[in-house]
């Protein structure tokens, strides 16, 4: 009696580019770029909210902030910030996830970019100086 005795082939290896094996390293160093554009877009709401005549976008935060409830809107920047890196650290291996962190790089960086224009005009305003000086008071 004769077997056949098929020879077992080594798996060939699966085929990455190094671009695909570096992605869980490029999330991270995107995740760190989100909390810190994040960290100052809280740095200038804080900032603005105190010192100028300053309107929230953000209609939740817009009403902690109406409320003095500072403490709170930094607890909802911190939370929701960190709600988004844990399932963007879930899914860091898919290339979706990265696009979307350079689209979420953008759009913080375009509110930097407001954040500096704002910063600029809120210190050339006699207005809003006379505005701090009010609140110093």
């Amino acid at each position: 009696m004769t077997f056949w005795v098929v020879p077992q082939l080594p798996m060939a290896p699966k085929i990455t580019s190094v671009w695909q094996r570096t992605r869980p390293t490029r999330v991270v160093f995107l995740l760190a770029i989100v909390w810190l554009l994040s960290l100052a877009d809280l740095g200038f709401t804080l900032w603005a909210h105190r010192w100028t005549p300053f309107v929230e976008s953000n209609p939740l935060a817009a009403k902690l902030l109406a409320a003095g409830m500072t403490a709170s809107v930094v607890l909802l920047k911190l939370t929701t910030t960190l709600i988004a890196t844990h399932l963007f650290w879930q899914v860091r291996r898919f290339p979706r996830a990265e696009a979307a962190l350079w689209f979420i790089i953008v759009a913080l960086t375009g509110l930097a970019i407001l954040w500096n224009q704002y910063t600029a005009t809120a210190l050339k305003e006699p207005h809003w100086i006379e505005h701090t000086l009010a609140r110093v008071e």
